[in-house]
């Protein structure tokens, strides 16, 4: 059963990733001293994994009641 701090933790993700998201367009392609990018490897969380997850836990949170 998907408690409500799951729910809040998700809610958490999806926020975190649309900073991330912003961030990274601001930057228009210049990777350079990017927090996000480790050795030449974007380490961001990508949109489709974080919008999967966060739908999982929604969709069982919504079905519990």
């Amino acid at each position: 059963m998907i408690s409500g701090e799951d729910v809040v933790a998700a809610m958490k993700l999806i926020i975190l990733w649309r900073e991330m998201y912003d961030f990274c367009m601001s930057r228009q392609g210049n990777c350079d001293d990017c927090p996000y990018n480790t050795k030449g490897i974007c380490t961001k969380v990508s949109t489709e994994k974080v919008m999967r997850h966060s739908a999982d836990v929604f969709d069982e949170f919504i079905e519990a009641d």
